[in-house]
């Protein structure tokens, strides 16, 4: 029996459920009018990667012999996976933000609006892989058809060792408030959730969009 084979395998549907992080943000902004601001935002926030859950879905064809007797065919399977290791997910966001805040009293609730880029970093260090796969192949021996199904669990560990960076579209929202100390500072804090889409790592890794929410404490400065 001797053959030689040849496929591809794509992995999509990927789902990860990272760890909390932290994440630190400077913001630079004008104020339009006594409750209209526009801001600058740039932050940094990161992940432990935690577990990821994905599809893979391979395609392949090859040909030898069996018995002497030569034969060609296709194959085609689909199953989920999972990969769980060491690795983290690091966000740098950079936005414009609009903001608005009444600032009536010494409590002053905002809200904000931001769109920009998000260069985004996976990192994969060590790695369990697991997947399991059923599918089908089609063939000729001699000319003659035939079909079969197949299935199988694959699992595997490795130093993998790999960083790869996307910048997809980020939009954010935020709400919070402020505290005034004086007509110079004050302090506050804020909730946000920001989406990204369009993310595109290379390797076929893509991601059409995923999201992050986040609670920062903030000290802000007015001139």
């Amino acid at each position: 029996f001797e053959y030689s084979y040849s496929g591809t395998a794509k992995y999509s549907n990927f789902i990860v459920d990272p760890s909390i992080g932290y994440n630190f943000i400077l913001g630079f902004g004008y104020q339009i009018n006594s409750n209209l601001g526009i801001e600058l935002e740039v932050g940094y926030s990161q992940n432990s990667l935690g577990n990821v859950s994905y599809t893979v879905n391979t395609s392949g064809s090859g040909a030898g012999t069996y018995l002497g007797l030569p034969f060609s065919g296709t194959a085609s399977g689909s199953g989920p996976g999972s990969l769980s290791g060491s690795g983290s997910l690091t966000y740098i966001p950079i936005l414009i933000n609009l903001s608005i805040q009444e600032k009536s009293s010494t409590f002053q609730p905002l809200a904000s609006v931001g769109f920009g880029a998000c260069p985004t970093i996976l990192k994969i260090n060590n790695a369990n892989l697991n997947y399991s796969e059923s599918g089908t192949i089609n063939g000729e021996i001699v000319g003659i058809p035939f079909s079969s199904s197949y299935s199988g669990v694959l699992s595997g560990f490795g130093n993998v060792g790999s960083q790869t960076t996307a910048i997809p579209f980020a939009f954010k929202l935020k709400a919070g408030f402020d505290y005034e100390l004086n007509r110079h500072a004050s302090v506050g804090l804020r909730a946000w959730a920001m989406g990204l889409a369009n993310s595109d790592f290379g390797d076929e890794l893509q991601s059409d969009l995923y999201g992050a929410i986040g609670l920062n404490a903030s000290f802000k400065v007015r001139f």
